[in-house]
């Protein structure tokens, strides 16, 4: 659900940063956002797959 979210925002900002230009003084500020969004949610990704591995692990043992 998490992940749902952020991945909203994401776009938003992304949309956010779509319509200023590169040579805007916001244009970096905004671009920061999208990136730091963007490295949020492959973390969620990775979070999700160790989970997943994990759980399959201790179904093993």
């Amino acid at each position: 659900m998490r992940k749902f979210e952020i991945q909203k925002r994401l776009n938003q900002e992304q949309y956010i940063l779509d319509g200023i230009r590169p040579s805007s003084k916001n244009y970096q500020a905004q671009r920061q956002k999208v990136i730091d969004l963007k490295t949020e949610i492959e973390f969620l990704k990775i979070q999700e797959q160790n989970q997943a591995k994990n759980n399959a692990d201790k179904k093993d043992n």
